[in-house]
């Protein structure tokens, strides 16, 4: 059965060209100018139905002869703003743009004070809907997607009692937002940890002024979702759906119902090569592949003296890429737990942080391209020192490295299960 992935599907592109136009006034009289500078900043691009508004800066940097013979420098900024149309965009859709500066025509003026400057831009613009959808397999391109494993939706109700810091005639207004976290999956379901946030404003009592109130109470729950295991990406969407609430009759209470529900995703990485058809969708093909294999050597200080050590667990955080020609260079921090027992017979936990850094050649490996890693630790070995005062550790680690570059590729949808 072909998997459900989630993907990115071209809604639609097209180009426009502006010319933008501008006086800059030079902070010393020109003889010539030189040469311009342009480029694309500040870009924003905002979806309307049918159409991509634009807005952004061209950033100028104009080099003249003044008449001391020395070349200035001068930098102005052009602002624009354009459109342009693509039939089916909605908003919530993901807009990428592609901004050239084609041209940029200077004008001195005859006294030599400003410059009338003259900017054609050509501006590609893509609009991509994020899907779930059921691809065939074939002999195209190998790509890595995002496998739906599971989608469940729980409903909450949290209920508290707030006492008030004024006493309050009337309450104006309550408002909730959930915030998420943590969350985790485990074997058939997804741990989730979060905070409801509230905001009460309401009338004093005796002032008759509008007084503000945060609480914020923690929550944790759980999601029942056959299939899923540990290491799954968790992706949550939050939403209030209601919030009550009623005054106490002496006003020094709020009593408060939110009801909000979490929409659950579990997706997996997953990869297969693409079957030609009709849908067009933004994919990351796999152009190379390789693995980095290290040794992670640490010597750490226990406090207190061990006489045994128990147990060493070990897992990489804040890991890094960066893609140089032929080469992925991988930088990452490996966090252990140290649990052992003390001289006096009690048990204890130390944890430690050892950077590290390697590097795997990818012959494909191109600036641009992106990354992905699954670190993996494959062996610990702890060694105790005869007097307990140390712990030297060997950890050996993989980590496989996918270098993809995103492609635009005609994708057949499986049309039926």
């Amino acid at each position: 059965m072909s998997p459900l992935v989630k993907t990115e599907v071209v809604v639609g592109e097209n180009t426009t060209q502006l010319l933008a136009e501008a006086t800059a006034i030079l902070s010393a009289p020109a003889v010539k100018i030189r040469n311009v500078v342009a480029g694309v900043s500040d870009l924003k691009a905002n979806i309307l139905p049918g159409n991509v508004i634009l807005e952004g800066n061209v950033r100028l940097n104009i080099f003249y002869v003044g008449l001391d013979a020395v070349v200035h420098h001068q930098a102005e900024d052009l602002p624009f703003c354009t459109y342009v149309v693509i039939a089916h965009a909605l908003p919530g859709m993901k807009a990428e743009v592609y901004p050239t500066v084609e041209r940029v025509l200077p004008e001195l003026k005859a006294d030599g004070t400003s410059v009338v400057l003259k900017v054609i831009l050509d501006i590609l613009v893509k609009v991509s809907d994020a899907r779930q959808l059921c691809l065939e397999e074939g002999n195209g391109p190998r790509c890595l997607f995002h496998q739906v494993r599971g989608e469940n939706t729980v409903q909450q109700v949290n209920e508290s009692t707030v006492p008030l810091s004024v006493a309050a005639s009337k309450v104006t207004d309550v408002t909730a937002r959930i915030e998420i976290t943590g969350k985790e999956a485990i074997n058939d379901k997804v741990i989730i940890q979060g905070y409801v946030h509230k905001q009460i404003f309401y009338v004093g009592l005796g002032d008759e002024l509008e007084h503000h109130q945060a609480e914020d109470e923690a929550f944790s729950t759980f999601v029942d979702m056959p299939g899923v295991g540990p290491g799954m990406f968790v992706q949550i969407n939050p939403k209030v759906e209601e919030v009550v609430h009623e005054l106490s009759p002496d006003g020094t209470r709020l009593s408060l119902k939110v009801a909000y529900e979490l929409f659950v995703k579990v997706t997996e990485d997953v990869e297969f090569s693409l079957a030609a058809g009709s849908t067009l969708i933004k994919a990351q093909e796999i152009v190379g592949e390789g693995a980095l294999y290290t040794l992670v050597e640490s010597s750490y200080a226990l406090n207190p003296v061990a006489q045994k050590v128990n147990q060493v667990t070990a897992e990489v955080s804040q890991i890094e890429s960066t893609v140089i020609p032929g080469k992925v260079i991988i930088q990452g921090n490996l966090h252990k737990r140290i649990y052992f027992t003390g001289s006096d017979d009690i048990n204890y936990e130390q944890e430690e942080d050892v950077p590290f850094m390697g590097y795997v050649a990818i012959a494909e490996a191109a600036p641009g391209m992106t990354v992905h890693v699954s670190p993996e630790v494959k062996g610990i070995i702890p060694s105790l020192a005869a007097d307990g005062t140390t712990l030297a550790q060997k950890v050996m680690l993989e980590i496989s490295v996918k270098v993809l570059r995103t492609v635009q590729a005609a994708a057949a949808e499986v049309t039926s299960l």
